[in-house]
């Protein structure tokens, strides 16, 4: 009987060893099972450091990237349709031409004049996000939840697309 103990409490002990080393049974060594992927040579994944990043045509749809600091990132002509932004820092990111449809910014920092230009923000989040001094000349937010958000110094022009019913700010209005 001391020996079936023995065996027992032996797999037990493997078990907890290798659950404290990071291993499981269950897992195929992917990234994607804790959650995060790798894009670009980079760790996609909620608080992630993309300061300055090249994610330029990532396709980084459904990301979860809540609370990343992706300061100066270059996210020109990326997917990152349906992805959680809140309160990101996306000071100063390039964002010309990306696709933010859907995607979920409430809270997020795109001051500094973060280029949307041509950005596809349909549908997106943008409750309380600061966009102090953003470029959204030709940006399309149709349906977008602007609720609480800084617009003080943007730019737009007439090919911006506002959500109905949504007056902008005349006084920084480019022809």
């Amino acid at each position: 009987m001391k020996r079936n103990r023995w065996v027992a409490v032996g797999i037990v002990g493997l078990i907890t060893l290798m659950s404290a080393c990071g291993s499981d049974s269950s897992k195929t060594g992917s990234s994607k099972a804790s959650g995060a992927t790798v894009v670009n040579g980079y760790t996609i994944k909620p608080d992630a450091n993309l300061y300055e990043a090249d994610l330029e045509n990532a396709d980084l749809e459904n990301a979860n990237l809540r609370y990343a600091d992706m300061r100066g990132a270059d996210l020109s002509n990326a997917d990152l349709s349906y992805a959680d932004l809140r309160d990101a820092n996306l000071i100063n990111a390039d964002l010309e031409n990306a696709d933010l449809s859907n995607a979920n910014l409430t809270g997020a920092n795109l001051i500094g004049a973060a280029d949307l230009s041509g950005a596809d923000l349909r549908y997106a989040d943008l409750e309380n996000a600061n966009l102090l001094g953003a470029n959204l000349i030709g940006a399309n937010l149709e349906g977008a939840d602007l609720s609480g958000a800084d617009l003080f110094g943007i730019t737009w022009d007439t090919y911006t697309i506002w959500p109905e019913g949504f007056t902008p700010p005349r006084s920084y209005r480019q022809s």
